[in-house]
C-alpha cells in the first residue's frame, strides 16, 4: 500500500512538474501570442486596406501651379508669424528643434508603453516561476511518510484541477493560434495591398519622370532658341560696331577734307574772296526774298488760286538755308584780318619773317603735303589764277596763326551743291609751295648765318671774360704781395728805429757792448748754420753772414710768391700747430716743476720742527709814510731780454 502511495505521489509530483512546465510554456506562448497580436494590430493600423490608388495625379495639376501654391502657403505663414506677438515668435532653428522634440516625445511615449507591457509580462512570468519554485521547494523539503486517504484525495483533487487548468490553457492556446492564423491572413492581405500601392506609386513615379523629361525637352528647346537669339544679337551688335567704326573713319576723312578745303581757301587771293563774298551775299538776298515770298504765299493761300500760281515756282525751289550768310560773314572777317596784317607788315620792317615762318610750319605738316593729291578731285572751272596769288597765299598763311575762324565752312545740312575753289590744277599749288619753300630756305640760311655770328660773339665774349678774370686775379695777387712787402718794410723800419734808440742813448758800456756783440755773433752763426748749412761755413763776419742770410731770404720770398696761396696757408697752419704743441709741452713742464716745488715746500714744512711762540712780538713804532715824488723818465727803458727778443726775433 505504501509502495502504491509512494509511486502515486511520485507520479503526481512528476505530473505536477509537467503541468507547471506546460503552464510556463502556455504562459510564454500566450505572451508571444499577445505580442504578435499587438504587432498585427500595429501593422493593420499602419497599413490600412485602401480600395482606391492614393498616388494619382489629376490632369489639371501643373508644376507652376504647385509653385504658386507653395509661395502662397509660405506668404500666409509669414503673415501669420507677423500677427504673432514677440514672445510667441520663433526662429527657424527653434522651429526645427520643436519639430524634432515633438517627434522624439511621441517615439519615447511609444517606447515607454512597449517597455511597460514587457515589464508587466516579465513580472507575471517571474511570479509564476516563483510560485512554482516555492511549491517545488515545499514539496521537496516535505518528509515522505505514510499519508492518509484524505491527503491522497486532496492530491488527486489538485491534480485534477491542474489537469483542468492545463486543458483550459490548451484550448486558449488553440484559440489564440486560430486568431494568429487569422491575423497572418490579414497581414498577407495588407502586404498585398501594400504591394499594389507600391506598384501604383511606381507608376506615378514613371508618369512623373515622363512629365519631367518632357519639361526638360521643352527647356532645352527654349535654351536653344535663347542661344540662337543671343548669337543673332551678338551679330547685330558686331554689325553696329563695324558701321560705327566706318562712320568714324568717314568723319575723320571728312575732317581732313575740311582742313584741306580751309587751307585752299586761305591760300586763295583777296580779289577772288571778295568776289565770292559778293556772290554769297547776292545768293543770300535771293534766298531771303524767296523765303519771304514763300511765307507770304503760305499766309495768303486762302485768297485764291491765282496767288498760289504766282508763288508756286518759287516754292518749288524749296526752303533755302542761312548757312551761306555765315560764310559771307566769315569771309568778311578774313578779309579784314588780311588788311590789318598787310598794314602791320608795311609799318614794321621785320614783320616779313612771320608769314614765312607760318608757311614753313604749314609746309612741314603732312596734311598740306597730302592736299596736293586731293586737289585733283576738286571741280575745275574755267577761271585761271592771277599774278598776285603768291602774296595772297602768304597773307592767308599768316592769318591762319592769328585767327582760328574759317572763311567758309560747310553746313552739315547743306545741299549737294559744288563749292567753287580758286585752285583748279595741282600745278598752281605746287608753284605757291615752291615760292614758299624758296623763301623758307632763304630764311633758314639767314638764321644759320645769324646763329654762326652769335656763336662767334659768344666765343669771343667767353675768351675775353676768361682773360679779364685772369688779369684781375693777377692784379689781386700783386696787391697782396705789395701789402705784405709794405708791412715788412714797416716792421724793418720799426726795428731800425728800435736799434737807433738802443745804441744811441749811451745806456751800455764797452764791455757790455762786446758781450752783446758776441751773443749776437753766436746767434747769427746759429741762424746761418740752420739756414745755409755747416758746409758753407767759413771765417765770415757777422755782417757778411747777415747779408748771405738776407740774400737767401729774398730768394725764398721770391719762391714763396710763386707758391700757391693754399700751400702757404697749409704750411702756416702746420707751423702754428707745432708752435702750439711746443707751448703746451712747455706749459706742462712748468706745471710739473711748480708742482714738484710745492711738494718739496710742503715736505719741508712737514719735517721742520714746530717752534712755539712765547711772549709778545716786538714791533717797531710806526712812522708816517714818506712822500715820494714821481719822476717821469725821458726815455722808456725796456728789459734787456725783451729788447733782445724784439731785436733778433721779430
Amino acid at each position: 500500500m505504501f509502495k502504491i502511495l509512494s509511486t502515486m505521489v511520485s507520479k503526481g509530483a512528476a505530473h505536477h512538474k509537467n503541468s507547471l512546465e506546460s503552464a510556463d510554456n502556455s504562459s510564454s506562448s500566450t505572451i508571444e501570442g499577445k505580442k504578435r497580436h499587438v504587432k498585427k494590430d500595429k501593422v493593420s493600423k499602419i497599413a490600412p486596406d485602401h480600395s482606391a490608388n492614393p498616388f494619382h495625379m489629376s490632369g489639371d495639376v501643373d508644376f507652376f501651379l504647385l509653385r504658386d501654391q507653395e509661395r502662397n502657403k509660405s506668404r500666409a505663414e509669414r503673415e501669420r508669424k507677423k500677427a504673432l506677438r514677440v514672445h510667441e515668435k520663433m526662429t527657424y532653428a527653434s522651429e526645427v528643434a520643436a519639430k524634432h522634440t515633438s517627434l522624439r516625445r511621441q517615439l519615447q511615449l511609444e517606447d515607454e508603453t512597449e517597455d511597460l507591457a514587457a515589464c508587466a509580462e516579465a513580472e507575471q512570468l517571474r511570479t509564476c516561476h516563483a510560485r512554482a519554485a516555492w511549491k517545488l521547494c515545499m514539496t521537496r523539503e516535505k518528509k515522505l511518510g505514510s499519508e492518509s486517504i484524505s491527503s491522497y484525495m486532496g492530491q488527486r483533487r489538485q491534480t485534477f484541477l491542474i489537469q483542468y487548468a492545463l486543458d483550459m490553457k490548451r484550448r486558449e492556446i488553440q484559440r489564440l493560434e486560430v486568431l494568429a492564423t487569422k491575423e497572418e491572413a490579414a497581414l498577407e492581405r495588407a502586404e498585398r495591398s501594400l504591394e499594389n500601392d507600391a506598384a501604383l506609386f511606381d507608376e506615378f513615379l514613371r508618369e512623373n519622370d515622363r512629365s519631367s523629361v518632357q519639361a526638360l525637352r521643352a527647356a532645352e528647346k527654349e535654351t536653344k532658341a535663347k542661344v540662337e537669339k543671343i548669337i543673332e544679337i551678338r551679330d547685330l551688335t558686331t554689325q553696329i560696331m563695324n558701321i560705327k567704326s566706318e562712320i568714324s573713319k568717314f568723319e575723320d576723312t571728312l575732317q581732313h577734307y575740311k582742313a584741306y578745303k580751309d587751307f585752299l581757301y586761305k591760300l586763295s587771293p583777296k580779289d577772288w574772296l571778295e568776289e565770292q563774298k559778293c556772290l554769297a551775299l547776292k545768293k543770300a538776298k535771293e534766298r531771303a526774298e524767296a523765303s519771304k515770298d514763300s511765307t507770304l504765299s503760305s499766309t495768303l493761300g486762302d485768297k485764291g488760286p491765282g496767288i498760289k500760281g504766282k508763288t508756286s515756282p518759287r516754292d518749288g525751289q524749296g526752303p533755302k538755308k542761312p548757312w551761306k550768310i555765315l560764310q559771307v560773314m566769315r569771309l568778311g572777317q578774313m578779309l579784314s584780318s588780311n588788311a590789318s596784317l598787310q598794314s602791320g607788315s608795311q609799318s614794321s620792317g621785320t614783320s616779313g619773317l612771320e608769314p614765312k615762318g607760318a608757311a614753313e610750319n604749314t609746309l612741314s605738316s603732312p596734311a598740306v603735303m597730302s592736299a596736293t593729291g586731293q586737289t585733283s578731285s576738286c571741280p575745275q572751272p574755267a577761271s585761271t589764277p592771277s599774278s598776285h596769288s603768291s602774296s595772297s597765299a602768304r597773307q592767308a598763311l599768316a592769318c591762319d596763326r592769328s585767327s582760328s575762324a574759317l572763311p567758309v565752312q560747310e553746313d552739315p545740312d547743306s545741299d549737294g551743291e559744288e563749292l567753287a575753289l580758286y585752285f583748279t590744277e595741282p600745278q598752281q599749288l605746287l608753284d605757291v609751295f615752291t615760292e614758299l619753300e624758296e623763301q623758307n630756305l632763304s630764311l633758314i640760311q639767314n638764321t644759320q648765318e645769324m646763329e654762326e655770328a652769335l656763336e662767334e660773339l659768344r666765343f669771343n665774349l667767353k675768351t675775353t671774360q676768361i682773360r679779364m678774370d685772369r688779369e684781375v686775379n693777377q692784379l689781386k695777387q700783386w696787391i697782396t704781395t705789395l701789402m705784405m712787402s709794405i708791412t715788412k718794410e714797416e716792421e724793418t723800419a720799426a726795428e731800425l728805429e728800435l736799434k737807433a734808440r738802443v745804441f744811441h742813448f749811451g745806456e751800455y758800456k764797452g764791455a757790455q757792448e762786446d758781450k752783446l756783440l758776441e751773443s749776437l755773433n753766436h746767434k747769427v752763426l746759429d741762424v746761418y748754420r740752420q739756414c745755409v748749412g755747416a758746409q758753407q761755413e767759413s771765417n765770415l763776419g757777422t755782417v757778411q753772414m747777415l747779408t748771405v742770410i738776407e740774400h737767401q731770404l729774398d730768394e725764398l720770398l721770391e719762391n714763396l710768391e710763386r707758391v700757391p696761396q693754399a700751400k702757404i696757408e697749409q704750411a702756416e697752419k702746420a707751423k702754428e700747430k707745432e708752435r702750439r704743441l711746443k707751448l703746451r709741452e712747455e706749459k706742462v713742464k712748468m706745471q710739473k716743476q711748480l708742482q714738484e716745488e710745492r711738494l718739496q715746500r710742503a715736505r719741508a714744512r712737514a719735517q721742520a720742527e714746530i717752534k712755539k711762540k712765547r711772549g709778545r712780538r716786538l714791533v717797531c713804532r710806526s712812522r708816517p709814510p714818506a712822500l715820494k715824488t714821481k719822476k717821469e723818465p725821458e726815455h722808456v727803458l725796456m728789459d734787456k731780454d725783451k729788447e733782445e727778443q724784439l731785436f733778433f726775433f721779430t
